[in-house]
C-alpha cells in the first residue's frame, strides 16, 4: 500500500479502493472492476459497449421476482414494467428521483448503483450476494450476462 494520508476513514476507505484488484466482472463487456457498484455505474453511464444504461437495469429490477423490495413506491415499479422510464420523468418534472430502496434497512436511492454502494459500505447490514441484493445480483447477471 501507498504511503497517503487522509482526513477522514471515509477517504481512506475508498482510496483503498483503488489498490484492490478488479475482480466484478462487467456484466456485458470485458471490463473488470474493484467494487460491483463500480460495475453498476459503468452499465448506468451507458458507457458500456452494450449500450446498457440505467433505464436498462430499473427494467431488469422491477421485473425480477424480488423486485418490490428495491422500490419505495410500487406505482414506480409498475410504470417501469410498463416501459415508462419514471427517472426520467420525474428529473424532467424537477421532482426527486428518489426510487429505488435497501431492501435491508430502507434507506432510498436515486439509482441502483446508489443502493449497491450503501450494501458494500459499513453503513449496511446487509452483504452482497445474500438475500435479496443477491437474488438481484443472479437476476442482473442472468439477464444482461454476454461475455
Amino acid at each position: 500500500m501507498c504511503q497517503r494520508h487522509f482526513d477522514t476513514p471515509s477517504n481512506l476507505i475508498h482510496h483503498e479502493l483503488t489498490h484492490r484488484t478488479p475482480v466484478y466482472d462487467c456484466l456485458a463487456c470485458p471490463r473488470t472492476f474493484t467494487t460491483y457498484s463500480g460495475m453498476i455505474i459503468h452499465l448506468e453511464s451507458g458507457a458500456c459497449s452494450s449500450r446498457i444504461d440505467a433505464y436498462d437495469l430499473a427494467v431488469t429490477t422491477a421485473i425480477c421476482f424480488q423486485g418490490a423490495k428495491f422500490f419505495i413506491y410500487k406505482s414506480d415499479q409498475e410504470a417501469i414494467k410498463q416501459g415508462i422510464d419514471m427517472l426520467r420523468e420525474l428529473r424532467e418534472q424537477g421532482r426527486s428521483t428518489l426510487i429505488f430502496r435497501c431492501p435491508t434497512c430502507d434507506h432510498k436511492f436515486p439509482k441502483l448503483s446508489s443502493m449497491f454502494m450503501h450494501v458494500e459500505s459499513p453503513a449496511c447490514p446487509q452483504e452482497l450476494g445474500e438475500g435479496a441484493v443477491g437474488k438481484l445480483q443472479t437476476w442482473l447477471f442472468k439477464s444482461h450476462f454476454q461475455n
